[in-house]
């Protein structure tokens, strides 16, 4: 009876490695499906994050070419309950439970950080972060945070007029995994950007 027991489970074990390889054999596939059909410099921006391999001269060309035309995350965010709170104590009422992820960042940045001029659209702000990943002297970064891979672009701030607190920089940070910008604000310094979860962190310029 003990030896029937011994041969199924070893019989079942067998089954469910079996099951594990072709689900992985499937993922690995469908992901490098994903990455085939990626335009071209974000399967390089993917590459420097995950070899860490320095961008040569040309490839930081392409990258800033491409990030100064794209477009900002559009993707749908639930707006929390702390961030609709601190609008309210402003004045500002949001009632939608989700908003477009380019729209919460642009609210936070001219109530809540008060970085961007109050008249500031949406077209405003994307034009700002696109300036700034091509702007003279700016560093750029490769580096991958929770599991997706980014580019990052450390400007000189040029939006210092109508606002409140203005910083030395713009830091504009694209994803490759998903082909948008994700974020942009102004920062004082890089350290207190540079913090947390980064991983594979390179500085290509």
């Amino acid at each position: 009876m003990e030896a029937a027991s011994y041969a199924f489970s070893h019989t079942q074990l067998n089954i469910n490695l079996g099951n594990l390889i072709n689900r992985l054999t499937l993922f690995c596939t469908k992901q490098s499906g994903l990455l085939l059909s990626m335009h071209p410099i974000q399967q390089i921006i993917i590459t420097l994050c995950q070899t860490r391999r320095l961008a040569t001269t040309d490839e930081l060309q392409q990258i800033v070419d491409h990030v100064a035309q794209a477009s900002f995350s559009t993707r749908l965010l639930k707006v929390k309950q702390s961030f609709r709170q601190e609008l309210a104590v402003l004045g500002i009422q949001v009632n939608a439970s989700h908003l477009p992820s380019v729209e919460i960042h642009l609210l936070k940045r001219i109530h809540i950080e008060q970085q961007w001029p109050a008249t500031s659209t949406v077209a405003n702000y994307v034009a700002d972060l696109q300036q700034a990943a091509q702007a003279p002297g700016c560093q750029i970064y490769t580096y991958r945070r929770q599991g997706e891979n980014f580019a990052g672009f450390l400007a000189p701030s040029h939006v210092t007029q109508n606002v409140r607190y203005p910083q030395k920089f713009i830091f504009v940070t694209y994803s490759a995994d998903y082909g948008t910008i994700k974020t942009g604000f102004q920062a004082s310094d890089p350290v207190t950007i540079f913090t947390g979860q980064f991983e594979q962190l390179t500085r290509h310029a």
